[in-house]
């Protein structure tokens, strides 16, 4: 019988400092691709760690949810 392991190339080792660094950038409204670039990981490293820590409550739910502020933002309405 063989199993399958699910995400065997993923990072799910983070040192203390990049956790917090993560859940500094997560609560700024940083999106998961702009948080992998700056942690220097993959984005599915930082999906994995967002779902963690969403599931824990060490960072909450917010409006663009994994995409963040970033591309959850709704275009600015015209005066006039």
């Amino acid at each position: 019988m063989s199993i399958y392991i699910a995400h065997e190339e993923a990072g799910f080792d983070w040192n203390n400092e990049d956790v917090k660094r993560f859940q500094e950038y997560w609560n700024q409204g940083y999106s998961i691709v702009a948080i992998a670039k700056m942690l220097r990981r993959t984005q599915l490293d930082v999906a994995l760690l967002g779902l963690d820590q969403t599931v824990k409550g060490l960072v909450s739910k917010r409006y663009g949810g994994a995409l963040g502020d970033e591309w959850g933002r709704q275009p600015a309405k015209r005066s006039g």
